[in-house]
């Protein structure tokens, strides 16, 4: 059976008829926080049920989409990467999408290479950056159920932190210089830009980004953050132009976007460490920063894309408008906790839910997104580290007695 991993149905019409066992808000993947363990949770019914634990390299953190069938198991301290498939197939027809629940399981496809970083999933493919050697290994996502891989790979040339973005037929990659001093680390000031099947060449082109750290991408754009300000990917035709949106004037000393998140073409970046800024790449702008009431370690956009979705380091939930306006009081939903703490608190997006690991108290809190309060508790083995929500169904919406498309 093909899964299907659409984002929508592309259809606004209601479904009548009871169709609620092809509903599901997926499963939630839970990674302990200091052991080789990865739990699955399925997310129907009553109550949360345990439906696998999965036996990994080391610890991990956890990447997949909403509406995605697979989960990736990132251990940069074990040089690899797992793939799971968390067993929940969506087949559609037409105007419903049918239910397959199967046990999850570790898929023998993985990357291997010097210390796994950076990992993105955009337009169906997927990419990693490896830290230890500066190369990126990209993936066909939906090869994964075809029976045969494709794959394709990018030597950027000198090991560096860095990153990747697949969008458009195109790599757009961090490049680093080999440091004077080897004894130095190589730092990225370049973003280059290479066609997904000539990735053993020059890349087409460039851009300037000192201090390169964090990338979104949406739309036709691409943005990373720069020290002095938002470098600017645009496809158009059939290539990527670069330009750069200057810090305002008046930004303090050592204030920057260094964190991205987008949601269609709407980004959002961080502004130092207690602030956030949305950026408009089509004016070629910085909107005006908000100061949140402590200092931010989550962010994420609900399901639909309606609001903006922070954590912040004294235990509260803030739901924002995507212009960062708040959009009701915020939640208290884990005690405070320290910035640089490990493991700390993590955020994924849900059907109409989001979900807060509590290492503290060994446990997943689930958050109704427009009711605005703890639904529900998952009590956990062990202490939780990272944690991601898959395979909801696309055509998710409570409340209507079944689809609504």
């Amino acid at each position: 059976m093909a899964a299907a991993l659409a984002s929508g149905c592309g259809h606004d019409h209601d479904h009548d008829g009871d169709h609620d066992e092809d509903i599901t808000r997926g499963r939630l993947l839970v990674a302990h926080a200091t052991e080789p363990t990865v739990w699955v949770w399925d997310l129907d019914g009553a109550q949360p049920t345990l439906v696998g634990t999965l036996n990994v390299s080391g610890p991990a953190t956890l990447y997949g989409e909403v509406h995605g069938r697979y989960g990736y198991v990132l251990q940069r301290n074990d040089d690899v990467v797992h793939v799971v498939d968390q067993g929940i197939l969506l087949e559609s027809h037409g105007d419903h999408f049918h239910v397959e629940k199967r046990a999850p399981s570790l898929l023998d496809t993985r990357f291997e290479g010097a210390t796994p970083t950076h990992f993105t999933r955009h337009q169906g493919n997927v990419a990693v950056f490896y830290d230890g050697s500066g190369a990126v290994e990209i993936l066909l996502e939906r090869s994964l159920s075809a029976g045969s891989l494709t794959r394709w790979r990018l030597e950027t040339g000198v090991a560096h932190h860095g990153l990747a973005m697949p969008a458009f037929g195109h790599v757009l990659a961090s490049i680093a210089d080999a440091p004077a001093d080897p004894e130095e680390r190589a730092r990225p000031d370049r973003v280059g830009v290479w066609e997904i099947d000539a990735l053993d060449g020059e890349p087409e082109s460039e851009g300037p980004c000192p201090g390169l750290h964090g990338q979104a991408a949406g739309g036709e754009y691409v943005l990373f953050g720069c020290a002095d300000g938002v470098l600017v990917a645009r496809f158009h035709d059939d290539h990527f132009d670069f330009f750069k949106i200057d810090n305002p004037a008046g930004t303090p000393e050592g204030t920057r976007v260094g964190s991205l998140w987008a949601r269609g073409e709407v980004f959002i970046g961080n502004w130092g460490t207690d602030g956030l800024v949305r950026i408009d790449p089509a004016a070629r702008s910085f909107g005006t920063p908000v100061t949140l009431p402590a200092r931010q370690r989550g962010l994420t956009f609900d399901m639909h894309g309606e609001h903006v979705i922070v954590l912040t380091v004294d235990g509260n939930l803030h739901r924002l408008e995507p212009d960062l306006s708040p959009a009701g009081a915020p939640l208290a939903v884990v005690a405070a906790f320290d910035a640089t703490a490990t493991p700390r608190p993590q955020l994924s997006v849900g059907a109409h839910r989001v979900y807060v690991s509590d290492p503290a108290g060994s446990r997943v809190r689930e958050i109704h997104t427009e009711e605005w309060e703890i639904e529900r508790e998952i009590a956990l083995p062990g202490a939780p580290g990272s944690i991601v929500a898959l395979s909801v169904s696309p055509d998710y919406e409570e409340g209507h007695g079944g689809h609504s498309h």
